[in-house]
C-alpha cells in the first residue's frame, strides 16, 4: 500500500485527502492520503520518515514550499526556477522536489476561457511560493505584461529578478496605468481571504473594475471576499479549486510515473470537491 500526505500549517481546511480518496478509489489504487499539520522544527523528522519509506509522496502547501527545499536531494528545473516546491516524491531513499503549481494555474485559466495569454496584462498580488509559480507560468506562456504587488517590495523585486528577460514590473496599485488596470487579469497569489480571515480582500476596493477578471488561488472558502466584490459588479472570477485539482493530479502522475490524470474528468472532480465546502 502506498502512503501520501499533504503538509502545511494550518492544514485543517485542505481538500487534498478527499480529492485523492476519490481518485484512488476510482482507479482501484491501493493507497491513502492524509493531511498533516507540522511545525517548522519537525520538517527534518518528517523527511526522514519519507526516506525510510513510510511516506511515498507529499503535497506541500503554506508555509513550507520554500522551507522544504533544504531537505531534498534534488529538485526539478521548474521548482529551481520558481524557488518553491509543492510536490515531493520518495524513491529508493532519495527525495526529489517538483513544482506543479504553475501547471495547475495555467491549466485553470482555461476554465475561464483565457487562452490568449500573450495578449493579456496580469496583476499578481503576492511574492511567496504560490505567487512565484503563477509568475513563472505567465512568463512561460509569454504574458504581455506582469505587474507584481506585494507588501514587502524587496520580495517582489527578488521575484521579478528571477525572470530578467520578461516584462515584469513591481508597482503599487495607484501607479498601474488605468488603460491596463481596467482590463487586467488580477491574481490573488496570497492567503489573504482564507479562513479565519474571510472578510479580508487582497485588492483595495477602489481598484476593482468590472472589466477585469479575478483569479483566486484560495478555494476555501469558495467565494472569498475577493470574488464576492467582483460578483457584485458583474465581473468574472474563478476560485482556486481548479488549480488545486490540476496541480494535485500532476503530482499524482509524478508519484506513479504514469499519466493517470489524462483518464480523469477534471470538471466532475472539481464539482465533487466544491460540494464538500
Amino acid at each position: 500500500m502506498k502512503h501520501f500526505a499533504v503538509i502545511g500549517n494550518p492544514i485543517v481546511h485542505s481538500l487534498s485527502p478527499a480529492m485523492y480518496a476519490k481518485v484512488f478509489c476510482d482507479f482501484g489504487l491501493n493507497a491513502d492520503h492524509q493531511a498533516l499539520q507540522v511545525r517548522h522544527d519537525s520538517l527534518s523528522e518528517l523527511m526522514l520518515t519519507m526516506r525510510n519509506g513510510d511516506i511515498d509522496g507529499l503535497n506541500v502547501t503554506i508555509p513550507y514550499k520554500q522551507a522544504v527545499i533544504q531537505f531534498l536531494d534534488e529538485i526539478d528545473e521548474y521548482a529551481k526556477d520558481i524557488g518553491a516546491v509543492n510536490c515531493i516524491s520518495a524513491k529508493n531513499g532519495k527525495l526529489k522536489g517538483y513544482n506543479t503549481d504553475w501547471i495547475g494555474f495555467i491549466q485553470s485559466l482555461k476554465q475561464l476561457n483565457i487562452i490568449n495569454i500573450p495578449n493579456r496584462h496580469f496583476v499578481v498580488v503576492g511574492a511567496g511560493g504560490a505567487a512565484s509559480a503563477v509568475v513563472y507560468g505567465l512568463v512561460q506562456k509569454k504574458a504581455k505584461s506582469i505587474f507584481i504587488i506585494n507588501r514587502t517590495e524587496t520580495k517582489a523585486i527578488s521575484l521579478k529578478n528571477r525572470f530578467a528577460d520578461a516584462d515584469i514590473q513591481v508597482m503599487q496599485w495607484e501607479n498601474i496605468p488605468n488603460n491596463i488596470l481596467n482590463s487586467a487579469i488580477i491574481v490573488n497569489g496570497t492567503s489573504v481571504g482564507m479562513s479565519p480571515n474571510i472578510n479580508q480582500c487582497p485588492v483595495p476596493k477602489d481598484y476593482i473594475k468590472s472589466g477585469q477578471i479575478a483569479v483566486d488561488i484560495i478555494y476555501s472558502p469558495l467565494w472569498t471576499q475577493f470574488r464576492k466584490l467582483y460578483s457584485e459588479i458583474g465581473g468574472k472570477s474563478i476560485s482556486g479549486m481548479p488549480m488545486l485539482v490540476l496541480q494535485g493530479l500532476a503530482a499524482m502522475d509524478i508519484w506513479y510515473d504514469k499519466p493517470l490524470s489524462k483518464q480523469i474528468n477534471v470538471l466532475d472532480l472539481i464539482h465533487y470537491l466544491e460540494k464538500k465546502l
